[in-house]
């Protein structure tokens, strides 16, 4: 019995001059995965491939057990997904988008559908065109979800909202979530990953650089300043990333305890997800 939801196995693919390169990793059973890095990392050519968006060149993928070319018809039945440049015929009314996906999704559950546009406060018979940037992607959101998937695939699904909107639609994916479903989240505001990610894959020019849980993050990375003449003294160690400034440099670590406890004297801050990947975008190994 299988226990992932997603796994990747050495995937390469190309797009527009860009390459994905030999790409590992599986998202278990009842996890959210955060997904991060900069523009242009290669977030979004990473899920259009997982989705058979862009032709997979090398290694395979499996999506609920199964393999995502062969049975990629049978695999959307049971994904929701919100893409970043997704779009809906504008002129539509809310109404008659429902009325299309009932027609796609053997398991869709209309009751759901308009449960969460009422509670949203976003009404049916609104053309997509009338919506407000926050409401179109409630609506994607509100759309991925009522065929009640096993999976969900995001890519920047809170764009556009504002923190209050973001937290409401943080605790629907909490809700969504059970031993047997997963999330990946693709985000550039990495505050909503640090809030609800189990486990965080950062992604740099096509590479994974990170795979690790929160726990990981929160007992084992950290960042140390030092002055330059303490960097001489301390560069044998094993830094993850460097970053030099003007007047210091900073270090980003994964071994923290370990350090902490050669080194007792030396402060040592744990690390955001955004300061991990200002790390790898900006610093040298």
């Amino acid at each position: 019995m299988t226990h992932s939801n997603i796994t990747l196995s050495h995937v390469t693919a190309s797009y527009d001059h860009f390459k994905l390169d030999d790409l590992n990793f599986t998202i278990e059973k009842g996890e959210i995965v955060g997904f991060v890095g900069e523009n242009g990392a290669g977030k979004t050519t990473t899920i259009k491939t997982i989705l058979n968006l862009l032709a997979l060149e090398k290694g395979t993928i499996s999506i609920l057990s199964q393999d995502s070319v062969a049975c990629s018809t049978e695999i959307k039945q049971h994904v929701g997904v919100v893409l970043d440049d997704a779009f809906f015929y504008e002129e539509l009314r809310l109404e008659e988008i429902e009325k299309i996906m009932r027609r796609i999704h053997q398991t869709w559950d209309s009751g759901y559908f308009y449960d969460l546009l009422k509670t949203h406060h976003i009404e049916k018979n609104k053309t997509f065109k009338e919506c407000s940037k926050g409401m179109k992607a409630k609506v994607r959101i509100f759309l991925a979800l009522a065929h009640h998937p096993q999976l969900l695939i995001l890519d920047e699904p809170t764009t556009g909202l504002d923190p209050v909107s973001r937290n409401e639609i943080l605790d629907i994916f909490r809700d969504f979530m059970d031993d047997t479903t997963s999330i990946l989240f693709s985000s550039h505001i990495t505050s909503d990953i640090d809030k609800i990610a189990d486990k965080v894959i950062l992604i740099h020019d096509g590479k994974i650089k990170l795979i690790e849980d929160q726990l990981t993050i929160d007992e084992n990375y950290g960042l140390l300043k030092l002055t330059h003449d303490d960097f001489k003294e301390l560069q044998s160690l094993n830094f993850l990333a460097v970053l030099e400034k003007n007047y210091s440099v900073e270090c980003l670590i994964n071994n923290k305890q370990e350090i902490l406890f050669e080194f007792s004297d030396l402060e040592i801050k744990t690390p955001t997800i955004e300061e991990i990947l200002l790390m790898f975008k900006k610093g040298v190994k």
